[in-house]
Order: structure tokens, then C-alpha cells, then sequence
């Protein structure tokens, strides 16, 4: 019951780009994707200080389209001002979950995460990987680094009107179709200009639309 009532919360919350998720059984169901035609069905999963399951969200970015996974409203969702909040990815596929990324940090009592980026492996239009992308050099970071990511400090900040402060997950795609043609969303992850400030791009990155 609570994980229906948790799926069925996400689904009122969840806002991805440009997106009509449209059935999701049938996304579920997908099993071999063809790039810039198919819809990939992937939850975001936020989680307490014990990896315990607080609420998720729904997304379904198209195939190769780098796109932007948003939680919008954040702040004013739980008490998360007062937690350690972390989070995973989820994707499903063939009528299950088929892939998780590892849980990673998405605040502290001092520093939150604005935005990190997952990379989504493709062999012949079958999901193959999930993983953080982590190419992002914390060394670069004017600020802190937050497990594998620039943290930026929220304290004394509108959160809950600050667009920058909603938290954000890029999705990139490598591989091939199920035509054979290669993923070329990747060559625009931000993970590929990290000779930048990391935490000067944290921020830019942040506000995009």
C-alpha cells in the first residue's frame, strides 16, 4: 500500500521536459528502443539518512534526447531541511526494474547537490547499464565536493522559490539503437567540459529550463 501510495504521489509530482509519459505499463513492457522514437521509463527515488524510500518520482525522456529530469516543488514536499536526503535512479524495462544506480547524496545539514548526471548504456536497443556519470572533477569545486558532485550551501537561501535550488538529473545515452545507429547524446553531458570551474557550471547548469 505505501509503495502504491508513493507511485501514485510521484505521478502528480514528476515533471520532465516537453514529456507525455502516456501508459506506463507499456514503457515498462519496452525491451529494445529505437533513439529519438522511444520513451525510456527511469524513477527518481529520494530516500532518508537509512536509504528508506520517502517519495518517487516518474520520467520518461526520449531515447538520445539529453534531457533534464526535474523535482520541482522539492523543498515544500517533505521536512528536508532538517535530514540527510540521498537518492537513486531507477529504470525499468522488460516488464521490471532492470537497472538502479547506487545511492548518492542529494543534501546535508549544509550543502546540496544542485544537479548530476546518468549515463544510460544501450547494446543494439537493449538497455545494458545505468550509472552516475562522475566525470565531473570535484577538484574543480569553489565549494565542496558532495559525494562525487559540487555541493553549494542552501543556508539562508528561498529555497523553496530559488529554481536553482531543485534539484536536477541530466540523462545522457551511449551505444546503439536498435537500428544499429550510435547514441550521440552523450557528446553534449556536461561531464565533457569539466577543464570549467565545476562549481561556476553547478550553478548555470542549475537554472536551465
Amino acid at each position: 500500500m505505501r509503495q502504491a501510495t508513493l507511485l501514485i504521489v510521484g505521478l502528480f509530482i514528476a515533471f520532465a521536459l516537453c514529456y507525455d509519459c502516456g501508459t506506463l505499463s507499456t514503457l515498462a513492457a519496452k525491451s529494445k528502443y529505437e533513439k529519438f522514437v522511444d520513451k525510456q521509463l527511469l524513477y527518481i527515488v529520494v530516500e532518508d539518512e537509512n536509504n528508506d524510500e520517502i517519495y518517487r518520482s516518474v520520467y520518461c525522456p526520449s531515447v538520445d534526447y539529453y534531457s533534464v529530469l526535474k523535482f520541482n516543488g522539492f523543498w515544500t514536499i517533505t521536512n528536508v531541511n532538517s535530514l540527510k536526503i540521498n537518492y537513486h535512479v531507477e529504470l525499468w524495462s522488460q516488464g521490471k526494474m532492470l537497472f538502479k544506480t547506487s545511492s548518492k547524496v542529494l543534501k546535508d545539514t549544509q550543502y546540496f547537490v544542485p544537479f548530476r548526471v546518468v549515463e544510460v548504456t544501450v547494446e543494439d536497443g537493449v538497455v545494458k547499464d545505468l550509472q552516475w556519470d562522475e566525470q565531473l572533477l570535484c577538484s574543480l569545486c569553489s565549494t565542496k565536493c558532495v559525494d562525487g558532485a559540487c555541493g553549494v550551501t542552501f543556508s539562508g537561501k528561498s529555497v523553496t522559490t530559488d529554481g536553482s535550488f531543485q534539484p536536477k538529473i541530466y540523462v545522457a545515452w551511449v551505444g546503439t539503437d536498435i537500428n544499429g545507429y550510435y547514441m550521440t547524446s552523450s557528446s553534449d553531458n556536461v561531464s565533457q567540459f569539466n577543464f570549467l570551474d565545476a562549481t561556476s557550471m553547478a550553478e548555470s547548469m542549475s537554472s536551465l529550463i
